[in-house]
């Protein structure tokens, strides 16, 4: 069989947003393209038809699609929502939510909704399908400390329970000053969040569940304080978490998958192949993240494509030690960071060999 040759690759601006587009081979019955964004996830879509609304008024579709998006949030009984965050294809509220009859007492809820310029463009079934997929996999979920609380979900639009105190990878910002002074409470802070990281992984995949982009930013506190008794994480952002098959150690991510190059184990980029190995390969990205100042994985290649190629290549070279990290907890990562799936070890195992190695880093 006749591989294609290399097809040629460019970087094309769009708004704040470079995407990478490479010209699918003439071989290919569907046109693909694949797509580096900004937030460095990459992958593979289909090229669909602009919808006629979207082609005839772009602006007009966006507004539409806006109002569209607070009208279910009103329907679903949020109120006062405000934006707070946006991520590739979703924008988050905050909101207040109101589950019973009226006169119920509001709880502050994180809704979490297929973004407007989304919604009315191209991809929009498949964000509105990622969307539905995530809180499919939240709904099936047993309820875990550590995992964030699903609460409702409707068609295009999911809601969890607000997490106030932002996410590990601000938090690594705040505390890299303490932990490069040797700061006995910024280490302990740090090993508690990920001895919670590690226990929300081990109900994950206890219950047949991959998470498939463990990262910081995907880490939730409940609060911003950073002492040891008041760190409370969740992990969320479940989009592109998987259900392993009965009897299957891994699965095979469709080509419409995101994958996120600076952050994802060997193997899910180069076979697409997920598994409890891979979320404990972040596992030891997120150890790297919180002792390196809240740093991007290959930050000396700013261009994502590149780190891409050279990942895929093998010739990226491996995270290096933060000269804050203790070396009891570098052993630690080393083993999560193995390119060999099966020397990572369980997420049960990453836990307890945390609570070894936590002596060893206080005394």
């Amino acid at each position: 069989m006749r591989v294609p040759a290399p097809v040629p690759v460019r970087v094309v601006g769009n708004g704040d947003c470079e995407r990478l587009r490479q010209t699918a081979p003439r071989e290919r019955v569907s046109a693909r393209s694949r797509r580096v964004d900004a937030a460095g996830y990459v992958q593979d879509l289909m090229m669909a038809p602009v919808t006629a609304a979207a082609a005839t008024d772009p602006a007009a579709a966006v507004v539409q699609a806006a109002e569209a998006a607070a009208a279910e949030r009103r329907s679903a009984g949020i109120e006062d929502a405000v934006l707070v965050a946006t991520t590739a294809a979703a924008h988050v509220y905050r909101g207040s939510w109101r589950s019973a009859p009226v006169g119920a007492v509001a709880r502050p809820v994180a809704a979490k909704q297929v973004a407007p310029l989304v919604r009315a463009g191209p991809v929009s079934g498949a964000a509105m399908a990622e969307l539905e997929h995530e809180a499919a996999v939240l709904r099936a979920l047993p309820p875990h400390p550590h995992v964030v609380e699903f609460l409702d979900a409707r068609p295009g639009l999911l809601v969890t329970g607000w997490m106030a105190g932002g996410t590990a990878a601000a938090l690594a910002h705040t505390l890299a000053a303490s932990l490069a002074a040797g700061d006995t409470a910024a280490h302990a802070v740090t090993l508690c969040l990920l001895r919670q990281l590690a226990a929300a992984l081990a109900h994950l995949h206890a219950h047949g569940c991959v998470h498939g982009d463990v990262a910081a930013r995907n880490v939730l506190l409940a609060a911003s304080g950073t002492t040891q008794d008041r760190v409370h994480v969740r992990l969320g952002d479940f989009g592109q978490a998987a259900r392993l098959p009965p009897r299957s150690s891994s699965v095979t991510l469709p080509p419409d998958a995101r994958l996120a190059v600076r952050w994802a184990a060997p193997e899910v980029l180069r076979h697409r192949r997920l598994s409890p190995a891979a979320d404990v390969w972040g596992l030891g990205v997120v150890l790297w993240e919180l002792y390196a100042g809240g740093a991007v994985p290959y930050a000396s290649t700013p261009d994502t494509a590149a780190v891409l190629q050279s990942r895929l290549a093998g010739i990226a070279p491996p995270l290096a030690r933060p000269s804050a990290c203790p070396a009891p907890i570098w052993d630690c990562a080393m083993r999560w960071l193995s390119v060999t799936p099966t020397r990572r070890g369980s997420a049960a195992t990453a836990q307890r060999r945390l609570d070894r190695a936590a002596p060893l880093v206080m005394l």
